[in-house]
């Protein structure tokens, strides 16, 4: 056992964004906008900036908003479930520095700046994860392959091996803990057909409880608690429809089965009190209308579908049953929430920090000049936007005729997922009227009103509509 303690540098906070809604002022931390959320603690949540390599793996407290760097410039594996532990205010590091790849893991508890280690080199044993204090970690002999469950108990390493997994099991990945209970994927046959089986573990007694569990592809969403698993995804990888599964893991381990009636993505599903929340893994700027964007939420065994978040990115579950998820509504804007049972017991979002960026889509910034004096100079009037992921159009009316047209405003589609802001140029050949693909007159010189629409087409958020009127004295343009 070694002890010691963390440094825990300051948070940057983010810049401000025009138009955004304004963090809670009681808010005492900050998190990045691109941040994944990796695990959640009583007294902190671990973050990843991005994913990938090349991105630090972040320790931030709830309390006072320090930092602690626990990983410099983590692999391209950081982001694999319970890689760095789960559910709890303990972290696990895996000692990568050796050329085979070192089996150390360390354990930083990161509310007490106490640590353990156990060298799973010392038992022959590869890596898996960890739920909480507890490593899960898999022996193999042969064909044969066990999970193993280890903790440091009175400063001693306690090994047991978890019993329930079939006989003839190939390959075993823990994908998914909470609590006492931990989720495995495994396979009894290198000719699975691409579906494997996900079981619950009861890591306190290092056994199965659900027996052969649910079966699943390779990736799936994946949620436990107390009482539930939940799958959502494809079964197979050619499915034209996803759904969310869930059971029960005591009593008659009753089972749902809802269809969500698309083809998902990359699947987000977590488990609040007697609900399932279910969607697509999806940034701000990421995605289009084909797939649904929302967090939404169903009662286990069916009832009315809620809406609880306009996107999120990442979701952890936390200690105390909620869940963490870093993601936006249109009300509060982008930032790290709470996802918990509101008064009627249905899963409600609390904004815990915000990122200074909006849900919604608004224009952070125009550049129109007052008055279109045609015939001395192009008139182009150009609109920042918060994200370049939108289908926009643009409606000039002329002030004191009334003619109009409606023009596109395009963009590279190779830049629609760009995070960064956008502006959209508008680049108009100086004709009105007819219809809007056919103008048939030249715009006269004055002031015109305009009226821009965005619609984003990730579906997150409400359409944007902006409307202003220009300045000056209207002059006759010159035939």
């Amino acid at each position: 056992m070694t002890a010691g303690p963390l440094a825990a540098p300051a948070l940057a906070a983010p810049a401000a964004v025009p138009g955004a809604p304004a963090s809670s002022d009681a808010a005492p931390f900050k998190i990045a906008a691109d941040a994944e959320l990796l695990s959640a603690g009583r007294t902190g949540f671990l973050s990843i900036a991005g994913s990938g390599s090349g991105h630090d793996v972040l320790w931030t407290r709830y309390a006072d908003g320090k930092t602690t760097v626990v990983v410099k410039d983590a692999p391209s594996y950081a982001t694999l479930p319970t890689f760095y532990g789960t559910g709890s205010d303990v972290v696990a590091v895996r000692d990568d520095s050796g050329s085979t790849g070192s089996q150390k893991v360390t354990l930083l508890d990161m509310a007490t700046g106490s640590s353990s280690v156990i060298d799973l080199d010392q038992y022959g044993y590869s890596y898996l994860g960890a739920v909480g204090s507890r490593t899960v970690a898999t022996k193999r002999t042969g064909d044969k392959v066990e999970a193993h469950v280890l903790e440091v108990v009175d400063q001693k390493v306690s090994d047991r091996v978890l019993t329930g997994l079939p006989a003839g099991t190939q390959e075993v990945a823990l994908r998914a803990g909470s609590g006492d209970s931990a989720v495995l994927r495994y396979s009894v046959s290198a000719a699975n057909g691409g579906l494997f089986d996900y079981t619950a573990a009861d890591l306190s007694s290092a056994k199965v409880v659900t027996g052969n569990g649910m079966v699943g592809g390779y990736v799936v969403g994946i949620a436990v608690s107390a009482t539930h698993l939940a799958l959502s995804g494809n079964l197979y990888m050619g499915d034209i429809s996803s759904s969310v599964r869930t059971m029960e893991l005591g009593g008659d381990q009753k089972r749902w089965n809802m269809s969500l009636g698309r083809q998902q993505g990359d699947d987000l599903v977590g488990l609040v009190g007697g609900w399932t929340l279910y969607g697509e893994n999806r940034r701000l700027n990421e995605g289009n209308d084909i797939k649904g964007s929302a967090l939404r939420a169903t009662p286990v065994g069916g009832g009315t579908e809620r809406m609880v978040m306009d996107h999120a990115g990442s979701v952890a579950p936390a200690p105390d049953g909620s869940l963490l998820a870093v993601g936006g509504t249109a009300a509060d804007g982008e930032g790290l929430y709470r996802i918990s049972a509101g008064a009627d017991g249905a899963p409600v979002a609390h904004l815990l920090t915000g990122t200074g960026r909006p849900t919604k889509l608004i224009v952070e910034e125009s550049q129109v000049p007052t008055v279109a004096e045609l015939d001395k100079a192009p008139w182009q009037p150009k609109w920042r936007l918060t994200h370049n992921n939108t289908d926009a159009t643009v409606t000039l009316r002329h002030t004191a005729s009334g003619a109009q047209r409606e023009i596109e405003l395009p963009v590279d589609p190779a830049k629609w997922e760009s995070a960064e802001p956008a502006w959209r140029e508008l680049n108009w050949d100086g004709l009105l009227g007819g219809p809007s693909y056919a103008p048939n007159q030249s715009a006269p010189n004055g002031a015109y009103t305009w009226t821009l629409t965005a619609k984003p087409r990730n579906g997150i958020g409400p359409d944007l509509v902006a409307e202003r009127a220009t300045g000056g004295p209207p002059s006759p343009r010159a035939s």
